[in-house]
């Protein structure tokens, strides 16, 4: 039992050692105050906010859009951020230390030791510096390891580092319209920091492709750069621009649907819950949920209605007797099982073989009796 102590408190130290010599210290240029680098940094493919973890996907669903970031210093100790968010202007604190040339934070950190059982070492940790006295650098480190001594399980997600600059956003070189706020409302300015578009919006995003999604009196809308409206102040929530489906979602009244670069309701706002699927063949088509049931859409409208008990994702079905792809999802319909084509075609189908012995079993449906789910319902 003695010597598996000193193994475990040997593995300790060597993994404990190897946390303090990542990360060498390269490309930083030597900094007297961190206050070299405020300013408001783009955002542009949430490239700042996911080294702050902040943005990005919750699940199935996208977080708020953050366009852009502010960084502030308090004192030589003190790192803040901010950034608008659909729910308003955002701050965060990050407490840190400066050094001779980065000023460096930690997300996370975690070193957990439970012997002889255990050991758990995290650490998440940014180091912001320069790398020529005037762009923002940071350098991310990303380490996860977790040990169990006393059984066959142990996890390790190895470490993950990268470094990335940014440069501050510089007005007179947009080539759209820029937010600005006063007395805690948003309005739009030019390069030449003149107003064009009064401060009256909870909400403001950049331009882009000539409109921008705003909020006002707790209602979204898209607004033209000449300030004419796109899309008019209805829905309860609208998502930042979704490039694979050139869409944006849209929430009213606690229903979901999508819109088009026209404001057009492709998707009408009834459904109850519309999940974006990412798998294999699914991009561009999603899951519709309405009392209880399901269905698909896609950008170019409903593939079939919300009717099925249960669904499946989109696949090759690995029993399928077919010479090229033919992705189908598997579903339920009045305890029915069915296959379901991409362009909302139903089939029945059945085995040749017994159920319970798959293997070597061929898949069989009949396509030429394909029914739309429109009519099944």
């Amino acid at each position: 039992m003695k010597n598996y102590c000193l193994y475990f408190l040997l593995i300790s130290f060597m993994l404990s050692g190897c946390r303090s010599k990542q990360l060498p210290i390269t490309d930083f240029v030597p900094i007297t105050s961190p206050a070299v680098f405020e300013g408001t940094y783009s955002n542009i493919g949430d490239t700042l906010s996911s080294l702050f973890n902040i943005g990005g996907y919750k699940g199935w669903k996208m977080r708020d859009s953050i366009q852009f970031i502010t960084i502030q210093f308090n004192g030589k100790d003190t790192l803040k951020l901010s950034y608008l968010t659909n729910e308003g202007l955002q701050e965060k604190s990050y407490k840190g230390k400066l050094k001779d040339n980065f000023f460096e934070i930690h997300l996370d950190k975690k070193f957990v030791i439970i012997p002889p059982v255990y050991l758990s070492d995290k650490m998440d940790r940014l180091r912001i510096g320069s790398a020529d006295s005037r762009d923002l650098l940071i350098h991310k480190w990303y380490h996860f390891t977790g040990v169990f001594l006393l059984g066959p399980a142990s996890g390790d997600d190895g470490g993950d580092e990268y470094a990335k600059g940014f440069t501050k956003f510089d007005i007179e070189k947009s080539e759209e319209l820029t937010p600005f706020q006063q007395d805690g409302k948003w309005g739009y300015v030019d390069r030449k920091h003149d107003l064009l578009i009064p401060p009256e919006f909870e909400y403001a995003e950049f331009f882009k492709e000539g409109v921008a999604r705003v909020k006002r009196d707790g209602k979204w809308g898209i607004i033209k750069q000449d300030a004419t409206m796109s899309v008019p102040f209805i829905y309860d929530k609208i998502s930042a621009w979704d490039e694979v489906l050139s869409a944006r979602n849209v929430h009213r009244d606690g229903k979901e649907g999508y819109i088009n670069s026209d404001g057009e309701e492709f998707i009408p706002v009834i459904y109850d819950e519309i999940i974006r699927f990412t798998h294999n063949y699914e991009d561009g088509i999603m899951e519709t949920m309405l009392n209880g049931k399901y269905g698909f859409a896609s950008p170019k409208g409903v593939i079939c209605p919300p009717i099925f008990e249960e669904v499946s994702y989109f696949t090759l079905h690995p029993f399928m007797n077919q010479t090229t792809d033919f992705p189908v999802s598997v579903v339920t319909y009045k305890g029915q099982p069915y296959l379901l084509d991409m362009e909302g075609y139903v089939y029945k189908y059945t085995y040749n073989d017994n159920r319970l012995k798959l293997k070597g079993a061929e898949f069989v449906f009949d396509k030429e009796s394909k029914l739309s789910s429109f009519k099944l319902e």
